[in-house]
């Protein structure tokens, strides 16, 4: 074997040995949660806000059917079939931003958001580039599923709102599991800008992004034109609650309570750290509801 190609061969092997030990064990580790007091059928009886400010619930480790089909025709229509990084959505990326002249696409999957979530850096070029590099090994630990996990439960959805669950229970008063098509799709788009369109402000911004998104699901064949024309017409952005108020009519049904509490292994780790919580009842599975 020649000197060079040995030289080549080092060389490989310290990269792939630092793109395998580049991911941090467990993503989010440290981050606080919400105690969250539930009965036994999974109806919200009160929670309080965890020790940051932030009304940022366990996390879920599945996500409600429509809301992933939802995130992902909204973010990142080919989610399921690539390694983290979508050169093509990257690629037309950059060709919008040197069109308009300043920054108005970003061209990150999925993944990558999740890894930006993680680590809390300032967006710039050089970030964007560890980002990929982080996400394809991200792609590397956990499945499709538990990646989907991470974002909806990591996501901000506007002022102190983490998390797909606490989002449904303040914006809609239900958990994720039983929103509907029009819910659904209303939370998918608020992440995209969640300080300047949610449902308490930039009502008219976000119905148009949601309305944008209910008929691409329709022509993506997800529901039918009766399904489309309910979801359309369903005026889902009323105030937000408080999670306070919710809470307190919730105790005031005076519901038998189980509470649940987040245990410090959290998501986001390696397949020996899968994402799971033990008698959650903010699980959700497939769709909830049957209206629009």
């Amino acid at each position: 074997m020649s000197r060079r190609r040995t030289i080549v061969l080092i060389i490989l092997g310290i990269l792939l040995a630092g793109w395998l030990f580049c991911l941090p064990k467990d993503l989010f580790k440290g981050t606080p949660y919400a105690t969250v007091v539930a009965d036994r059928n999974g109806e919200l009886l009160g929670a309080r806000i965890a020790d940051d400010g932030q009304w940022r619930f366990p996390p879920c480790d599945t996500v409600p059917s429509r809301y992933a089909a939802a995130l992902i025709q909204f973010e990142d229509r080919y989610f399921r079939w690539h390694p983290g990084v979508n050169p093509a959505a990257l690629a037309r990326a950059v060709w919008s931003n040197l069109k308009a002249g300043h920054v108005v696409s970003g061209g990150s999957t999925i993944t990558m958001q999740v890894i930006r979530l993680s680590r809390g850096k300032e967006r710039t070029l050089w970030q964007k580039m560890v980002e990929a590099i982080l996400a394809t090994r991200l792609e590397f630990r956990c499945s499709k599923r538990e990646i989907l996990a991470l974002y909806a439960s990591y996501a901000p959805f506007g002022g102190n709102v983490v998390g797909i669950e606490a989002a449904a229970w303040r914006y809609f008063g239900r958990p994720a599991s039983e929103l509907s098509w029009a819910e659904s799709a209303t939370l998918a788009v608020l992440p995209n800008a969640p300080s300047t369109i949610h449902p308490g402000k930039g009502r008219d911004q976000l119905l148009e992004k949601r309305n944008r998104l209910l008929e691409r699901l329709h022509k993506r064949g997800y529901f039918d034109a009766s399904t489309l024309e309910g979801a359309l017409a369903r005026c889902t952005l009323s105030p937000a609650q408080s999670c306070e108020a919710l809470c307190r009519e919730a105790a005031s049904r005076g519901k038998e309570p189980e509470q649940h509490r987040h245990s410090p292994a959290a998501p986001g780790g390696s397949r020996h750290h899968p994402l799971v919580r033990r008698a959650d009842p903010w699980r959700g599975g497939g769709p909830g509801r049957s209206h629009p």
